[in-house]
């Protein structure tokens, strides 16, 4: 029922991507969604029951307590394949509100660009906490994998970029980049390369984005809230309340795909309030796609530079609904390539036994 749409007006769509097919990383994805939400939980005991582990699988916990803190547990993995694998997962605790007020902050240097600061700030503080559990516990085959929801999932994406820098010149860490993942889910944009003004999206090396995936649930409204994103939709917002039109005919025009776009470089709309972050790594969105099955999808990240009004925006973003919806798509995927279903279809007759 959470993959059924319910909308203001009917019509609204997505832009297509190249649908996710490889079921092992869907697993994944599934999986990390729920290691995320297990950081909300208060001590290493519950989150041990919420991911299957024994409690001294949970090697480092920090409750967040508010805003300007994150969160964090440092445990045992056991998904991707080796016997001294770790996942890091992050929370920071807020309510939509305070979430919202919070994307719009300002901007620090960080890897010849600019980042958000609060989270950027929340990220060092964690690495610098989780360092020396590390350095203690990794050997040379293991395998870190960071994850986060909302906030968490935009701290979570800032620390991974501070992992692949300090990995280049810290070798206590035994470490590889290529050992190194991040699944961040429904985070907001927190990244300016020098030149994603003038693209509309970051330009970093391949290796700060070659594991790093963001997971946006349809109309989720966090990944695509920036500060000039909003201040168009209220511009826009604006203009359309001084036409003549009816109630419906505003929604109508409201919903439009363009109604929302982030402000181009050199157009006539451009307002700047202040710089204009995007998101870095590879995006994957669930969409419903014109078979009406719902399914994640590659899209570039340019996708979500404007703002997408839908009723579900919010709900879409909740960490529970993320857990369930990736773990259905996941398992339907993964049923419909059992080996009986794949024989039904291939021989047709089996299906009658």
């Amino acid at each position: 029922r959470l993959l059924v749409q319910s909308h203001i007006l009917p019509g609204l769509s997505l832009p297509a991507g190249e649908p996710v097919s490889d079921k092992m990383f869907l697993g994944q994805v599934a999986w990390y969604a729920k290691v995320a939400r297990a950081a909300r939980s208060s001590t290493p005991s519950e989150i041990a029951s919420r991911i299957n582990l024994h409690p001294s699988g949970v090697h480092y916990h920090v409750s967040s307590n508010g805003i300007d803190t994150a969160g964090f547990f440092l445990a045992q993995d056991h998904v991707r394949g080796g016997s001294n694998d770790l996942v890091l997962a992050l929370h920071v605790a807020s309510t939509v509100h305070e979430a919202l007020g919070h994307v719009i902050g300002e901007s620090v240097p960080h890897l010849n660009g600019l980042a958000h600061q609060g989270m950027l700030d929340k990220a060092k503080a964690v690495m610098d906490l989780v360092r020396p559990v590390l350095r203690a516990r990794m050997t040379l085959d293991s395998h870190l994998t960071i994850t986060g929801f909302g906030l968490g999932g935009g701290t979570a994406t800032l620390l991974h970029t501070i992992f692949i820098n300090e990995l280049s010149n810290d070798t206590s860490l035994l470490l590889s980049q290529s050992r190194l993942a991040c699944f961040a889910y429904g985070p907001p944009p927190v990244f300016s390369s020098p030149t994603a003004e003038r693209d509309g999206q970051n330009t970093l090396p391949a290796n700060f984005s070659e594991q790093l995936y963001i997971i946006v649930n349809r109309f989720d409204f966090l990944p695509r809230y920036s500060a000039n994103s909003a201040l168009m939709a209220i511009r826009r917002l604006k203009g359309i309340d001084r036409l003549n039109l009816t109630t419906k005919e505003r929604l109508s025009m409201i919903r439009e795909n363009d109604a929302f776009r982030a402000p181009q470089a050199g157009g006539v709309d451009r307002v700047r309030v202040m710089i204009s972050l995007y998101h870095i790594g590879k995006v994957i969105v669930l969409r419903e796609a014109e078979d009406k099955e719902f399914r994640f999808e590659w899209m570039a990240p340019s996708v979500l530079n404007r703002l997408v009004l839908d009723s579900n925006m919010f709900l879409d973003g909740d960490s529970q609904t993320y857990v369930r919806v990736t773990a259905a798509v996941a398992y339907k995927h993964i049923e419909e390539h059992t080996f009986c279903v794949l024989l039904e279809r291939w021989v047709p007759c089996f299906a009658d036994l």
